[in-house]
């Protein structure tokens, strides 16, 4: 999830498992939505709560494959990338990020991230992130994801990183 504050700084993570620069994310419990699975991996691994304003895209790279060490499973996985505005907490680590911070827009360049997360920040939108929620937890059509599909993605494919335990 790509969280603002009110300066329009970006909330990015330092990956514990490969010293990369991220936004940070995660898997989608069971019955849990998009939306709250976005705001709980944001709090867990940076400390800080949003509010989701909006969509950035979804991406897929069928180069960017992980295998995990702890079940030789392999997958490809896609990313539905949120946009959202701070709303409180502060800053923390977590097992899943040695830093975190809050970087100027400017600055994201200098920052080092795997290729596919390099490809998810050239598309972030301008702005704070802090306009009117544009997408609601739950909800699919216009505007929104289906939990179903979110949920079963990555299935039955490949992945190269080194990750932690796989989730069900």
């Amino acid at each position: 999830m790509v969280v603002t504050n009110r300066a329009g700084d970006v909330l990015l993570i330092r990956r514990s498992d490969n010293d990369n620069w991220a936004v940070p994310g995660g898997a989608i419990d069971l019955g849990e939505s998009l939306v709250q699975a976005a705001v709980r991996e944001t709090r867990d691994e940076t400390g800080i709560d949003g509010e989701v304003t909006g969509l950035v895209g979804i991406y897929t790279d069928p180069r960017h494959v992980i295998v995990y060490t702890s079940n030789g499973e392999a997958r490809q996985e896609f990313s539905i990338v949120l946009t959202a505005r701070a709303t409180g907490g502060e800053l923390a680590r977590s097992e899943e990020s040695s830093e975190v911070r809050w970087v100027p827009r400017k600055d994201l360049g200098g920052y080092s991230m795997d290729r596919s997360m390099r490809l998810r920040k050239a598309a972030l939108p301008r702005g704070t992130g802090h306009a009117p929620p544009r997408l609601s937890s739950g909800r699919s059509g216009a505007g929104g994801v289906t939990q179903s599909f979110a949920v079963s993605a990555g299935r039955h494919s490949r992945r190269t990183a080194v990750a932690g335990p796989a989730r069900q």
